[in-house]
């Protein structure tokens, strides 16, 4: 068996909660999910703080145990169960349920963490005063990924100095460090489980009513890429859900017939007026071709969001 920085971890008979509860949902990905643990295991942490790991599988038979689940050492506090409805709010709020920890760490079952990562976390909530924080989250391509796409910097999230004070379009579960009574007031909208960016919602509301977010650049996390992910089609379509997805964020929480009015406006010149140069960026190579593109689906999928038009992009077999 793998040797376990057991350094990480709060013995399971402690009648004290954990500080930190590491929350991973998974669905169908239990090899993802065992290079997660993996790395986990081996946190280069200080004594001063302790640790849970809390796994929910979204998949009703339960394929995540396979992912290291039942190897795990007895005297570690891993908790894995099942939320048997598919939908990836669900998950994240049966996660939220289950965690003892006055701080949540979220990360996803297809990233990796720096070994610094929860120590980078719990040094900065000691020196600024905030209500969560968050961090970069790297690209990378699994071996067998031989697209040009992944020598280009398409994949790439917008990135930060450490300590800058950040706003809800910049948050994300895949990289976060919450108070977890503030997940335990505010709940992941079933609405956006199968569409995505539930998670930039619930954010959103939270902003909303005074709580302050950082950047801490120095916990950083790593994105797998698969090659049925390195595609153009790919990154259109994740371009369109985000659209979708933050438009009905702006409706929810901002309902106004005339602003919705602004945005179909404003959208819908954005469609044309991209679509018209798009022949020019032709002549300045292909990623400013991909770039442009991105920029129209992106519109268009504004203009989706305020007719409601369905989108389920977590509704497949790999659904986060």
């Amino acid at each position: 068996m793998t040797a376990y920085n057991k350094r990480l971890f709060v013995s399971n008979n402690s009648s004290r909660p954990p500080d930190i509860s590491v929350c991973i949902s998974t669905y169908k990905r239990p090899e993802k999910l065992h290079r997660l643990l993996l790395q986990l295991s081996g946190q280069v942490l200080d004594a001063a703080f302790t640790c849970e790991v809390i796994i929910v599988d979204n998949d009703e038979i339960g394929s995540g145990r396979m992912g290291l689940v039942n190897q795990w050492p007895v005297d570690v506090p891993l908790k894995y169960v099942i939320e048997p409805r598919q939908n990836i709010s669900h998950a994240r709020n049966k996660a939220v349920e289950e965690a003892r920890g006055y701080w949540i760490a979220f990360i996803d079952d297809d990233e990796i963490p720096d070994e610094h990562w929860l120590q980078n976390f719990w040094t900065m909530r000691s020196t600024l005063r905030g209500d969560a924080f968050f961090g970069p989250v790297l690209p990378r391509f699994e071996q067998n990924v031989h697209s040009w796409l992944a020598r280009e910097p398409l994949y790439h999230r917008p990135r930060f100095s450490s300590g800058i004070r950040i706003h809800f379009a910049n948050t994300r579960t895949s990289n976060a460090f919450v108070k977890r009574h503030l997940l335990s007031k505010y709940r992941f909208d079933a609405n956006f489980g199968r569409l995505g960016g539930g998670d930039v919602e619930l954010f959103f509301r939270i902003e909303q009513d005074g709580y302050i977010f950082y950047w801490c650049d120095s916990a950083v996390v790593y994105e797998y890429f698969p090659p049925e992910r390195v595609t153009v089609g790919w990154l259109l379509r994740r371009a369109f859900r985000g659209g979708i997805s933050y438009t009905k964020i702006q409706k929810k929480n901002q309902p106004n017939l005339i602003r919705n009015l602004v945005r179909f406006f404003k959208s819908s010149a954005g469609i044309v007026f991209y679509t018209l140069i798009l022949p020019l960026e032709f002549l300045r190579g292909r990623l400013r071709v991909i770039r442009r593109m991105q920029q129209i689906v992106l519109q268009v999928g504004h203009v989706c969001g305020l007719f409601n038009i369905k989108f389920e992009e977590y509704k497949t077999t790999a659904m986060f």
